[in-house]
């Protein structure tokens, strides 16, 4: 089954691919692009950053060379990178790929991303005690000058406005970034959604039994420590950010190589921090409701599952 390979016209197109790890997004929007004439623009808010290539999953440069990628080794993993960030740039790669008159594929699970692009920003959410209680937490822990060093690291363009002894605002600004992960100085107007920019857009999710998907997930650990990921941790993790060093197979191997936790330990905590990725990834994505769901059991393989794609996909490709 070929897809329409023309240059699309009226309104512009943009596919999603979504759905958690190990769900196989990867494979599956490989082939896609193959056949659809696309370029895949990642929504993985960890596989942006250069150097955390086998913790992240991420696609060789062999692969990239047979469907190009867009949105991967973008930042140093000392920088930060917000949602915000993330419309922006995927913005300008989408804009290119129509120019070129391909089909650009959104693929990942990191579902804040694909909500920021879908539907634009808001400006700043409301208060949430439970964040605000962990940082008074913390204030009381470690000193509001911690909290005034982290606010300064997230966002240095609002702190230049804050004093260090300014309490409130500066629990404020971390609050408000946990919550969206946004730069507060980066909110303005609210930004609009991807339709109101012009562009038609389709969902397709990927859902599983979650048993299979939790052995999948830890088959990929094991293969992950099996590549040497221990040693790529070590050899960033002085490198890493507040972020970056949070994300899940740094922060348990970084324990590991600090000797706050045993080999065995560590990749146990990754496996179980990995399935609870699923799980709240799983929990993000079932309240989108635009999502065309494909089901991994019924479509096993990836020759079946991009079949399924391709038989929802076409009527709306062909559509002016």
């Amino acid at each position: 089954m070929k897809c329409d390979k023309q240059p699309l016209r009226r309104r512009q197109k943009v596919l999603f691919i979504l759905g958690p790890t190990a769900s196989g997004k990867t494979a599956i929007s490989l082939d896609i692009a193959a056949t659809c004439g696309g370029e895949i623009v990642s929504a993985d808010s960890m596989q942006v950053y250069r150097g955390m290539d086998i913790g992240t999953d991420k696609i060789s440069p062999a692969e990239r060379k047979k469907i190009q990628h867009h949105m991967i080794d973008i930042r140093k993993p000392s920088q930060e990178f917000s949602a915000f960030d993330f419309r922006e740039e995927a913005l300008l790669c989408i804009d290119a790929i129509h120019r070129r008159g391909r089909l650009p594929i959104v693929v990942g699970g990191s579902g804040l991303y694909v909500k920021a692009l879908l539907d634009g920003l808001t400006p700043y959410p409301s208060a949430s005690i439970k964040i605000r209680g962990e940082l008074r937490q913390l204030k009381k822990e470690k000193g509001l000058s911690f909290l005034y060093e982290m606010a300064q690291r997230i966002d240095p363009v609002s702190m230049e406005k804050i004093h260090p002894n300014d309490e409130k605002r500066i629990v404020r600004l971390l609050e408000v970034y946990e919550q969206i992960h946004v730069r507060p100085s980066s909110l303005g107007k609210e930004r609009k959604p991807l339709n109101d920019l012009g562009y038609s857009y389709f969902l397709i999710g990927l859902k599983q039994n979650r048993a299979e998907l939790y052995k999948r997930v830890n088959e990929r650990v094991d293969a992950m420590i099996a590549k040497g990921l221990v040693e790529e941790v070590s050899s960033i993790k002085n490198m890493l950010s507040i972020t970056t060093r949070q994300a899940v197979g740094y922060k348990e191997i970084i324990e590991y190589l600090n000797g706050d936790a045993s080999l065995a330990d560590a990749i146990e905590k990754v496996k179980q921090h990995s399935r609870q990725l699923v799980k709240k990834q799983f929990t993000w994505f079932r309240k989108e409701k635009r999502i065309i769901w494909i089901d991994r059991d019924t479509h096993a393989t990836v020759h079946e599952a991009c079949a399924a794609i391709k038989r929802e996909i076409i009527p709306w490709l062909e559509k002016e």
